[in-house]
C-alpha cells in the first residue's frame, strides 16, 4: 500500500497538480487511490493532508508526506491482519494401528525431549505398523544431525544408550533404525528405494522442515532415481545370485555335516571312538554293516556326502539345481532317521 501511495503522490508533483490546485490532487488521492478505506477513513487522515504545508509536497520527496499522513497506521492495520494457514494432514497415520501409533508418538516424545536439536526427524513407516499387516515390530527411523554436530565416538555411544534404554522402557516391538541427514539426503537425491519407501508410507512424528516438503515431492513426481543409482542397484544383482548359489552349497555341507554327526553317533553306541570324516565309511562297514547292524547303501551315502564336500571345497562343484538339492535332502534325511531308531534300540 505504501508503495502504490509513494507512486500516486509522484506522479501528482511532477503533474503539478498540486500547484495548480489541491483540491484536484485531494480528490484524485481521496477517490482514486484509497476508495472505500480512505472514505472510511476521511475525517482523519483527509485533516492531515489539508493542513501538511504545500511547499514540502515540491520541495521534498514523497516519502515524509506519506510517514505524516498514514504509514504508521497502515502499518498497524497489516499487522493486524489474520491469515488462515492450512497445512497437510497426515493421511498415512490412518494406515497404521492405534497402539502402534500411540507407542512411536511416546517414544518420538521421549528421544526429543533427551536429544534435542541432534535428531532432525522421527518418522514411523514401513509395512509392518499396517493394520493389514499384523507384524510383531513398529519400524521408526531417527534421521539425525551430522552437518551442524560432530559425530564423536562418545557422542554416538551416547546416543546408542539413550535410545536403547527408551525402546527398552517403552516396548521391545520398538524397531528402530537410524539414519545420518546427510546419508538420507543422498538416497533421496538419487530417488533410492530405500529412501523412495519411506517416504511412500511414512509419517514424521517429529520434522525439522525437511521430511513433509521432500514426501510431498514425491507424491508430485519430482524424485525420480538418478542413472547412478540405477545401475548402482542393478550392479547388485549378479552379486546376489552368486551369494544365492554360495548358500546353496553351505546348505549342501551342512546336509553332509548332519550326515557325518548321525554316523559318529551310531559308531559310538557300538563302542568306537569317532575317527576323521574320511574314515566313516569305511568304520561304518567293518562294524555294523557286517554285524547287520546297517544296510550296505546307507555306507554309500556317507562316502557320497564326503567326496562332495571335497569337491565344494576345492571348487570342482560350483553350482547345485534345485533337482540334485532335493535328491540330496532326500538321502541325508533318511540316513538320519535309520541312525535314529538304531540308536533308540536298546
Amino acid at each position: 500500500m505504501g508503495t502504490c501511495i509513494h507512486f500516486l503522490l509522484e506522479r501528482l508533483i511532477l503533474e503539478k497538480e498540486w500547484l495548480v490546485d489541491i483540491n484536484i490532487g485531494l480528490q484524485r488521492l481521496e477517490k482514486g487511490l484509497f476508495g472505500e478505506w480512505f472514505q472510511l477513513q476521511s475525517p482523519q487522515y483527509m485533516h492531515y493532508i489539508r493542513s501538511y504545508p504545500k511547499r514540502h509536497l515540491i520541495d521534498n520527496s514523497c516519502e515524509a508526506f506519506i510517514n505524516h499522513l498514514c504509514i504508521n497506521q497502515l502499518k498497524k492495520r497489516w499487522e493486524s491482519l489474520e491469515f488462515r494457514v492450512e497445512t497437510q494432514k497426515k493421511e498415512h497415520l490412518k494406515k497404521y494401528a492405534k497402539e502402534d501409533v500411540d507407542l512411536a508418538f511416546t517414544f518420538a516424545k521421549k528421544v526429543y525431549k533427551e536429544l534435542g536439536t541432534f535428531i532432525k526427524a522421527i518418522v514411523l513407516f514401513g509395512s509392518a505398523a499396517r493394520k493389514k499387516q499384523n507384524s510383531k515390530d513398529v519400524d521408526i527411523l531417527l534421521v539425525i544431525d551430522d552437518l551442524n554436530i560432530k559425530l564423536t565416538k562418545e557422542l554416538v555411544q551416547t546416543y546408542r544408550i539413550i535410545v536403547e534404554k527408551i525402546v527398552a522402557d517403552i516396548s521391545p516391538k520398538l524397531h528402530i533404525i537410524t539414519l545420518k541427514f546427510s546419508s538420507f539426503w543422498e538416497y533421496v537425491r538419487a530417488g533410492d528405494p530405500i529412501a523412495v519407501n519411506i517416504l511412500r508410507d511414512g509419517v514424521a512424528l517429529v520434522d525439522t522442515g525437511f521430511f513433509d516438503p521432500l514426501q510431498a515431492l514425491l507424491y508430485q513426481g519430482r524424485v525420480r532415481p538418478s542413472p547412478e543409482s540405477m545401475w548402482a542397484y542393478y550392479a547388485k544383482a549378479p552379486a546376489t545370485l552368486q551369494n544365492a548359489k554360495w548358500h546353496v552349497l553351505q546348505a549342501v555341507l551342512d546336509l553332509y555335516w548332519a550326515v557325518i554327526d548321525a554316523a559318529h553317533a551310531a559308531l559310538m553306541k557300538v563302542g568306537e571312538v569317532p575317527p576323521s570324516p574320511e574314515f566313516v565309511s569305511e568304520l561304518l562297514d567293518r562294524r555294523m554293516v557286517k554285524a547287520n547292524l546297517l544296510d550296505k547303501k546307507y555306507v554309500k551315502t556317507v562316502d557320497h556326502f564326503y567326496r562332495l564336500s571335497k569337491a565344494i571345497a576345492a571348487h570342482e562343484v560350483k553350482e547345485i539345481n534345485g533337482a540334485e538339492w532335493d535328491h540330496l535332502q532326500r538321502e541325508a534325511t533318511e540316513f538320519v532317521d535309520v541312525i535314529q531308531k538304531f540308536m533308540r534300540k536298546s
